[in-house]
């Protein structure tokens, strides 16, 4: 995981960005490998999840994609926040706030891969 964050440190460092805008992506980064690897694919089998990042003006977008069983976080319903944690169920809490940290979130099952693409506007040059 160490290795990912530094490819989005690296990536806003040459990129120009200010670095308070590398917390939404980090953390959905964080997130969705996180899921990836707990749900999606077998520990003894290949992991093939690729990151990619770009940059066009003041939009940044992130696309991650994986081998394993489909799985569409887009679709995932929000957690019931007004329920106590004792009441809560379990999980659905990072989905959700990945969702509140990016302005656009699509899903897409191309070629056997699961295909999550993130996209934050409005990040200003330093």
């Amino acid at each position: 995981m160490q290795t990912l964050m530094s490819f989005i440190t690296r990536f806003w460092q040459e990129t120009n960005l200010p670095e308070s805008g590398a917390m939404a992506f980090e953390f959905s980064l964080e997130e969705l490998f996180t899921n990836i690897f707990k749900y999606g694919l077998i520990a003894d089998g290949p992991s093939d999840v690729r990151v990619s990042l770009e940059r066009l003006d003041g939009v940044v977008r992130m696309v991650i994609s994986d081998p394993g069983p489909p799985f569409d976080p887009v679709a995932e319903d929000a957690p019931n926040l007004d329920l106590s944690l004792d009441e809560r169920e379990l999980g659905g809490l990072g989905i959700f706030l990945l969702k509140e940290m990016m302005d656009q979130i699509t899903y897409d099952r191309v070629s056997d891969r699961n295909v999550v693409t993130l996209v934050k506007s409005n990040l200003c040059e330093k």
